[in-house]
């Protein structure tokens, strides 16, 4: 197993702000990542539709949009034994529930009350970006809440009402 080099708790971050009765109701576990896949906490993530293993973002825009509570490189979900928890096993909050969360892997911009969000792509694969005005030809993976702010730590956070649709491609028509 490769060494481990974990950020500051702060750096990166998915917050529930509101919704839900604890976290740890809403989870899932067990998903691990494909090889050679590293991300912060806060990422955007969903598994991919051949072998079940976690990847960046929602590359055919039919994934379930899972947004990551820990880091690729976090001692307490990648570990190799003392642990109760399933090695490998980031906990992922499902975008389809009912609950306000906030995250620091967003594509910097000018965020808006009830813009619609969508999965980057290439380089912002992994994080939420705002869509654009055919946004049922992307994945909507949420609509801006609050907008970015500053976090309790200083950090930039976007916040976010989560919600699941996928894409229909029908622009053009």
């Amino acid at each position: 197993m490769p060494t481990l080099n974990p950020a500051n708790n702060f750096d990166h971050l998915l917050q529930i702000v509101s919704g839900g009765n604890t976290p740890h109701d809403l989870e899932l576990r067990g998903a691990t990542p494909g090889t050679g896949v590293t991300f912060n906490r806060g990422a955007l993530l969903s598994r991919n539709n051949s072998t079940g293993l976690l990847q960046l973002g929602c590359p055919t825009g039919k994934e379930m949009p899972l947004f990551s509570k820990h880091a690729s490189v976090d001692f307490d979900a990648f570990h190799d034994d003392g642990s109760f928890d399933p090695p490998n096993a980031p906990a992922l909050l499902p975008g389809i529930g009912a609950y306000e969360i906030f995250t620091s892997e967003y594509v910097s911009g000018s965020y808006t009350y009830n813009d619609v969000l969508t999965a980057g792509t290439s380089s912002n694969a992994g994080k939420v970006t705002e869509a654009g005005a055919n946004y049922n030809d992307t994945i909507v993976v949420g609509h801006v809440s609050r907008g970015v702010q500053a976090d309790y730590n200083g950090v930039n956070v976007l916040y976010f009402w989560t919600n699941f649709m996928p894409a229909v491609a029908i622009s053009g028509s």
